[in-house]
């Protein structure tokens, strides 16, 4: 989150995503259905 607010603050084009799990740091690898959309306006976007 730091690294977020401190390159926004530089007016750089970034987003934040905090996923929601009880599974720690690997979360994103059970949680799919939270990462889907997120993932998916970024590769829009690229």
């Amino acid at each position: 989150r730091l690294i977020h607010e401190l390159r926004a603050e530089r007016g750089e084009d970034v987003e934040f995503f905090r996923i929601e799990s009880p599974h720690g740091h690997d979360a994103f690898l059970i949680n799919l259905n939270q990462i889907c959309d997120p993932i998916a306006k970024f590769l829009d976007r690229v």
